[in-house]
């Protein structure tokens, strides 16, 4: 059985962490898009837009950090 280390469990913590964070980011874009659309506005379109890429943009990112910094204990 392999012993996990503090820094295996450190990154386990944060992990989990940011798959929380991209919850929320999520939940948050998505509150936003139904406030939109409610209040539709020709001025919102640009956010409208815009906010779905946000958060996948920062989903994308934290998977490309989550990677890198497996690669590092391999």
């Amino acid at each position: 059985m392999v012993k996990l280390t503090d820094n295996h469990m450190a990154f386990k913590d944060f992990e989990k962490q940011a798959d929380e964070f991209i919850s929320l980011t999520f939940a948050y874009c998505e509150g936003e898009l139904r406030q939109i659309r409610l209040h539709s506005r020709s001025a919102d379109q640009p956010r409208r837009q815009a906010l779905p890429s946000a958060a996948l943009s920062i989903q994308q990112s934290i998977k490309a950090f989550l990677a890198i910094s497996r690669m590092k204990d391999e």
